[in-house]
């Protein structure tokens, strides 16, 4: 206890020490007199002056908030997104606890994302806090003395502003900190003007640990206001570290001990500061974290000393008590909002436990977190027309499973749609996906063709504009050949091919297919049309017949696909709020998708999947992308080196193969394949095939344990040919001579300056075999068959629509990158939640 001035007047030393003995007698004598039982400024906890109120639970290691910024500026590294805390604890006076406060929180992450192009670790995060302290819970009544009302004590309220700063070290999980704090008050001695340093560190080691030490009040701040220092009291120095243990690898259990420790001599003159005793003093704590989907139940324990007061002369002796606080309640957490509310009981301060107050905690979170998702108002514009490559659909197909997680409303924008119609059924059916949660689709076309309409049809509601066509005139394909042209220039192909199946060959020696190409092709393109039909036909509660006499009638005007029943609605673009707040019956406000982060709540490195996308042509060597040409070749080279990478990356449990690839050379896709081959030996690998993954693309896809594929997807073409011009007739034509000399019989085989003699295609043709039997070997090992079933029944060159490779074996399940995570999860062991 101090004894201080009336609140216009510091008292000098000598007399603050007359005036605290005077005080103390007195006290004790009206204690005596009156029987009061109320609380002592001297008993109760002995506590330091810079040490925060209780709230439900205080984390060293582990999962960090806002609060980071006083319980362990470390914590902010680790954090994901712009996190606000605000805690209360209340204590009743009669308790001798001194944990009552408020106290307001913000944690900043700040990233490099607009310079890097992606969402790392945060370059380094701000802390600030805002808390009112009053230690005993009373205000000024309650903690100034009944015999003298103008002295004050340690345990009248103050603030505490604090300034903190983390910064990650490169290591995911790792993060160092140091917080800068201000103690302010007209009154209290003790918190006039003091400052506290802290220091902390923070390691997420592992799924199952994570460690973390603070150091408090480094700098022993000297506190109790004399002008000579002679009364005040030296706050000690506090260490605390902790361990959290999540035992089952995920935080559905948390256990968590340390301790706080005081590694000083020197014993305050006060009890009300003596939490050392002169001597390492160790306090320890426990927690204990349940939860179950968003409800948490939490239980936290630890230590304390108490003193009671016997003899007021005698403060000295005063000998201390061990007390233990108990906090326990519950949490209940939404994507972005979380609250907390607990009880408090002591044991030990008068003998049997009795309840001391009771602590509450509400976090406001920009990252995503596990929790409840809250339908919004807004309604999120998903505009498929900025969609480039498979990149650009994962992201959309992320917002569409976002809003599915939260029930919401997704206007569906199909203008300017490029598409194939394997990746607009995945995003079919993330559509599907926000209507089965209870989420509302409605899509917007601008005319459009049928690739947009099939988009279109999977929506609850389809609006169109009111003064564009809906020209849903069918699905065409085409192939150009060049035999006559390349005649005409002297040029005389020389492709060689296994086997009559394998199309591409004939684009240069025919004017037209083969009898065997055009049956295939017929039967692969028929399969993809009758799919698209049956698919609008259900969606739109229609028969196929009808559908198909739209189609056979198109276009139509706006007015007459309404009348038809083609579509719901016909509005402009600015109508578009009125046509949703009319159809869902409440306001609403059309929105771009928020870029918000989920937060990463796992100790040490997640356990990922990893989704490998391989776009383009396969050839040997790096890959390389000309954007703006739309050029994309799959370098071998490169994929080898990611795949042994992955291989090697403890982190990564499973991987997912995104193959949309026609196919290429030969020994890329060999080698591609080898590189997954080593990776599955040691991690689940599965096969997400896109719009195409034929030819050399499910020469890869063999490497996989298991295979997807939408219905309109082009896969199979298992079968090899060589690609040869001969231009000795263009040149003659251009009077160029060529003087070719080789040294070998068959150095020249590979010329494109001379024709094949009969010994050289011979001998391509024998290469050409071996490498179509490794292919064909490949294949029905993977499939579970035989060599000669593959050749006869699925090989030479045939294509097959993902509806009918499904049928035939060649793949293992219909579905698209979503399914594929999930079933890669599952054969990892990881929980199988959406992605």
């Amino acid at each position: 206890m101090v004894l201080s001035r009336p609140p216009a007047t510091r008292f000098s030393p000598a007399r603050r020490r007359r005036g605290r003995v005077a005080a103390n007698l007195v006290l004790a004598g009206s204690l005596a007199a009156t029987g009061t039982a109320g609380a002592d400024p001297l008993e109760g906890e002995a506590r330091t002056i810079v040490r925060d109120p209780d709230r439900p639970y205080t984390t060293v290691a582990g999962e960090a908030d806002a609060a980071a910024t006083v319980t362990n500026p470390a914590g902010l590294g680790l954090l994901d997104g712009v996190d606000g805390v605000a805690d209360v604890a209340w204590t009743t006076p009669r308790s001798r606890m001194r944990g009552s406060g408020v106290g307001a929180f913000v944690g900043l992450p700040l990233f490099l994302e607009a310079l890097l192009g992606r969402r790392p670790d945060p370059l380094l995060a701000l802390g600030f806090g805002l808390q009112w302290l009053d230690p005993q819970g009373g205000g000024d009544a309650g903690n100034v003395s009944a015999a003298s009302p103008t002295i004050e004590t340690a345990d009248l309220p103050y603030a505490k502003l604090t300034f903190a700063l983390a910064v990650p070290l490169g290591v995911r999980g790792l993060a160092v900190g140091a917080a800068l704090s201000r103690l302010v008050s007209r009154r209290n001695l003790h918190a006039d003007g003091v400052t506290a340093v802290d220091l902390g560190l923070s390691y997420w080691v592992n799924r199952f640990l994570a460690v973390g030490v603070v150091g408090r009040a480094l700098n022993q701040p000297r506190t109790g206001g004399a002008a000579d220092g002679a009364d005040d009291v030296v706050q000690p120095l506090v260490l605390e570290p902790e361990i959290a243990l999540r035992p089952l690898g995920r935080r559905a259990l948390e256990v968590a001990v340390g301790a706080r420790t005081y590694p000083t001599r020197r014993i305050p003159a006060e009890p009300r500061f003596r939490v050392g005793l002169g001597r390492a003093a160790i306090e320890p704590h426990g927690r204990l974290v349940v939860r179950a989907g968003p409800v948490e139940v939490f239980a936290e324990v630890d230590t304390f000393r108490f003193f009671p007061v016997r003899d007021p002369a005698a403060l000295d002796a005063l000998a201390p008590r061990n007390g233990v606080r108990l906090s326990a309640g519950l949490g209940l957490s939404f994507e972005h909002l979380a609250a907390w509310t607990g009880a408090q009981a002591a044991f030990g301060t008068t003998g049997a436990a009795r309840a001391t107050g009771g602590v509450g905690r509400v976090r406001i979170s920009g990252a995503r977190r596990p929790g409840i998702a809250v339908r919004p108002r807004r309604v999120d514009r998903i505009e498929l027309g900025r969609i480039g490559g498979d990149r650009g659909l994962f992201a959309a197909l992320e917002a569409l499973d976002a809003v599915a997680a939260r029930r919401g409303s997704v206007l569906l924008d199909l203008r300017n749609l490029s598409l194939s119609y394997a990746q607009i059924e995945e995003v079919r059916e993330a559509v599907l996906r926000v209507r089965a949660a209870g989420g509302k689709v409605v899509a917007y076309m601008e005319g459009g063709g049928l690739s947009t309409y099939f988009a279109a049809a999977a929506a609850d509601r389809i609006v169109a504009h009111p003064h564009r066509s809906v020209a849903i005139t069918g699905m065409r394909f085409r192939t150009f050949y060049f035999a006559d042209l390349l005649a005409k220039l002297g040029a005389r192909p020389e492709f060689l091919r296994i086997a009559e199946y394998k199309a591409v060959p004939e684009s240069y020696h025919r004017m037209g297919a083969s009898e065997p190409v055009r049956r295939q092709r017929r039967q692969a393109r028929g399969d993809v049309w009758n799919h698209v039909l049956r698919t609008i036909a259900k969606d739109r509660n229609q028969d196929p017949a009808t559908v198909r006499r739209w189609i056979d009638e198109a276009p139509h005007t706006a007015r007459a696909a309404l009348e038809a029943g083609i579509v719901d609605e016909l509005a402009y673009e600015d109508q578009l709020d009125e046509v949703l707040e009319r159809w869902l019956g409440r306001a609403v406000r059309i929105r771009r998708p928020a870029r918000v982060r989920r937060a990463d709540v796992d100790f040490g490195d997640a356990l990922e999947i990893a989704v490998v996308g391989i776009e383009g042509d396969l050839l040997d060597g790096r890959s390389v992308r000309v954007p703006l040409l739309g050029v994309e070749v799959a370098g071998a080279r490169t994929y080898v080196e990611i795949f042994d990478a992955l291989r090697k990356d403890k982190s990564v449990r499973g991987v997912v193969v995104r193959c949309n690839t026609p196919g290429g050379s030969v020994s890329a896709a060999d080698d591609i394949a080898r590189a997954i081959d080593r990776l599955r030996k040691e991690k689940p690998v599965v096969v997400s095939m896109g719009t195409a993954c034929a030819s050399g693309g499910y020469y890869i896809a063999t490497a996989g344990q298991y295979l997807f594929a939408d219905a309109t997807t082009l896969t199979g073409s298992i079968g090899i040919f060589y690609p040869k011009v001969d231009l000795s007739g263009t040149l003659d034509l251009l009077g160029v001579a060529v003087d070719e000399v080789g040294f070998g019989r068959r150095a020249k085989m590979r010329s494109w300056w001379k024709p094949y003699t009969d010994d050289e295609r011979a001998a391509a043709m024998a290469e050409m075999r071996a490498s179509y039997d490794v292919f064909v070997e490949r294949v029905a090992r993977a499939r579970a068959t035989t060599p000669e079933d593959v050749d006869v029944r699925l090989a030479r060159g045939r294509v097959f629509a993902g509806v009918r490779a499904i049928e035939v074996g060649l793949v293992d399940r219909y579905g698209g990158i979503r399914e594929a995570v999930l079933r890669v999860r599952e054969m990892a062991g990881l929980s199988r939640r959406p992605v």
